[in-house]
């Protein structure tokens, strides 16, 4: 097992997180954004994309699929547990 492929297993795993939990119907609902036009294949693609590190670490090691399971279970919590930025209305030039 390579540090550097778990590492690189979250990171990936994380990036698609961090676009799943920015397009939530309901989260986006919740704190009062408007929603995001995407496609269900945007979806279904995102997902592969946070599991497919799992499969690659499993093939190549039982440890490597444990660190991953436990980074990516908090960093999930932890996007889950930051509220959403607010959009910011453009400003207006005088003149």
């Amino acid at each position: 097992m390579s540090i550097l492929a778990a590492v690189a297993a979250v990171a990936a795993s994380s990036a698609a997180l961090a676009y799943l939990t920015v397009g939530n119907a309901k989260r986006r609902r919740v704190f009062g954004l408007p929603p995001l036009e995407r496609k269900a294949w945007q979806t279904r693609l995102a997902i592969a994309g946070v599991l497919a590190p799992a499969v690659a670490l499993l093939y190549d090691g039982g440890a490597g699929f444990v660190i991953w399971c436990g980074a990516v279970s908090v960093i999930g919590w932890g996007l889950a547990a930051m509220p959403p930025a607010k959009p910011t209305a453009p400003r207006r030039r005088n003149g």
